[in-house]
C-alpha cells in the first residue's frame, strides 16, 4: 500500500518492544480494538472531519512501560475496585468500591479509575488543534 512504514507480523513487534522493556498487553488491545469498532462512525478528529480508523481497529497493539506504569502518579491507568460485589453467571468478579462502614479498607483515591468528562475531552482538543495539521484533499 501507499506510504506504508514498517510493516511487521505482531510477532515482529512483540519481540522488538518486549526487548526494550515494555509489555505487550493483549487484554488491553482487545478492548481498545472493540472501543474503536463501535465508535467507528462517531470519530472525528482534532478539526471534525471524520477519521476511519481502520487501522486501528485492526492492527493495534497497546504496550505498557511498567517502570511508568508502576510510579504512583499513574495507579489509575489499570483501575480496578477492591471489593467483592457480585460474580456473572460466566465466574467474571463485579467490584465495588470498599466501604470503611463495613470494616473494609478504602484504597488511596488515586487508584480508582479516572472519571473522564465532556469538558476535559474539549480541553484537550483545544490543546491538540494548534499542534495538528488540517487534512489535505486528495
Amino acid at each position: 500500500g501507499w506510504h506504508h512504514v514498517e510493516v511487521h507480523s505482531n510477532e515482529w513487534w512483540i519481540r522488538k518492544y518486549e526487548s526494550y522493556g515494555f509489555k505487550y498487553d493483549i487484554e488491553l488491545t482487545e478492548k481498545a480494538k472493540a472501543i474503536a469498532r463501535s465508535t467507528k462512525k462517531d470519530y472525528k478528529g482534532p478539526h471534525g472531519q471524520y477519521l476511519d480508523g481502520f487501522y486501528v481497529r485492526v492492527t493495534l497493539m497497546v504496550f505498557v512501560n511498567p517502570v511508568v506504569a508502576a510510579l504512583p502518579e499513574h495507579a489509575h491507568l489499570f483501575p480496578e475496585l477492591g471489593c467483592f460485589k457480585s460474580r456473572e453467571e460466566n465466574g467474571l468478579i463485579i467490584h465495588r468500591k470498599c466501604d470503611p462502614a463495613n470494616g473494609e479498607s478504602e484504597p488511596d483515591p488515586n487508584m480508582y479509575p479516572l472519571e473522564l468528562s465532556d469538558q476535559m475531552d474539549e480541553d484537550w482538543l483545544e490543546w491538540l488543534r494548534p499542534r495538528v495539521a488540517p487534512p489535505k484533499s486528495f
